[in-house]
């Protein structure tokens, strides 16, 4: 059986490795830090909700170029640490805001005798429990993580100790009777 047929590369042939573009770069297509540029872009990335990995992939560099780079520009690292910080706390308020129940308003078009007439209501939003419930395991998961409640089996020893008992007993007395 002969050997499968490999670029130089040793990879297959036709197959490429995905070239990372990066998002500013100079002539020779090598990334090029911008202080304000990065920043900017690397803040809405955070408020989107990207993991640091989608970051870089968007920014088109290595996970460790990121990283890197990251450790040398504290303006950088302070950028993500704050937008991730404000994406996370506007996302605990919504849930929080939900678990416990609020009252919006809503505008509502309401026929009259002299026609129709937009009104402002108020409504009130039920608490989701399941979402409260999945905010408290999260945020105090010893207090409030499901717990499997075994009770003593020990009854339940005794009783299968009879059965089993009264069962050899019972093909004794059979073979005796044999």
């Amino acid at each position: 059986m002969a050997a499968p047929k490999t670029a130089p590369s040793g990879r297959p042939p036709g197959s490429t490795t995905k070239r990372r573009t990066p998002l500013f770069a100079n002539a020779a297509g090598h990334a090029v830090y911008d202080a304000e540029r990065y920043c900017r872009v690397v803040r809405n990335l955070c408020l989107l909700g990207l993991t640091d990995n989608e970051i870089s992939e968007e920014l088109g560099l290595s996970v460790s170029t990121y990283y890197r780079w990251r450790e040398e520009h504290a303006e950088l690292d302070w950028t993500v640490r704050e937008a991730k910080a404000l994406a996370d706390g506007e996302v605990a308020a919504s849930v929080f805001k939900v678990a416990t129940g609020f009252t919006k308003t809503e505008q509502r078009a309401v026929v009259t005798k002299t026609g129709v007439e937009i009104v402002d209501v108020e409504v009130e939003v039920d608490p989701d429990g399941k979402i409260g419930l999945q905010w408290l395991r999260q945020r105090q998961g010893r207090m409030w993580r499901e717990v499997v409640v075994v009770e003593d089996a020990s009854a339940d020893r005794e009783a299968i100790d009879a059965y089993q008992a009264r069962l050899q007993k019972a093909e004794q007395d059979e073979a005796d009777n044999e």
